[in-house]
């Protein structure tokens, strides 16, 4: 993410912490949940920490394809600020050079005290809206290999 636009949307994604995060099951019946996020920039990974037990695993060990969306956590109406992404969750396919345990815990240390797996989503596409100076302005990313 280099140019202006996608500065934009990844300085948005780094001043917020929480990630809503839809998956879908084998009757194709949608589950959601909520969950404290860790952005890594250069390699367009959002991290995660959850139990390996919970329901949303399950559904993610079946099917790893993702939606989620990032709003503030102070919400202003008028100048609402909010993205929507798709993606995979990463089972395999972490760079080497990453360690999603370390990354996640730099940025939420005290997670170190709850038990679970920091799970790895590879972003395939992003659309921001923002309408803090123009109403409806929408920014999008793609991952190139998708293009």
């Amino acid at each position: 993410m280099a140019s202006t636009q996608t500065k934009h949307i990844t300085d948005f994604i780094k001043q917020n912490r929480i990630l809503s995060l839809c998956c879908v099951d084998t009757d194709s019946k949608p589950y959601c949940f909520h969950c404290f996020y860790a952005f890594d920039e250069a390699n367009h990974l959002l991290f995660f920490k959850s139990s390996t037990d919970t329901f949303h695993a399950g559904i993610l060990a079946q099917n790893p394809s993702v939606a989620g969306s990032i709003l503030p956590e102070n919400i202003n109406l008028i100048a609402l600020k909010g993205i929507q992404l798709t993606g995979t969750v990463l089972y395999t396919d972490i760079p080497d050079h990453i360690n999603p345990e370390s990354f996640y815990h730099k940025k939420f240390p005290f997670a170190l005290a709850k038990p679970g797996k920091v799970w790895c989503i590879g972003i395939d596409a992003i659309k921001m809206t923002d309408n803090t100076n123009v109403f409806g302005k929408k920014l999008a990313w793609q991952r190139e290999e998708l293009v």
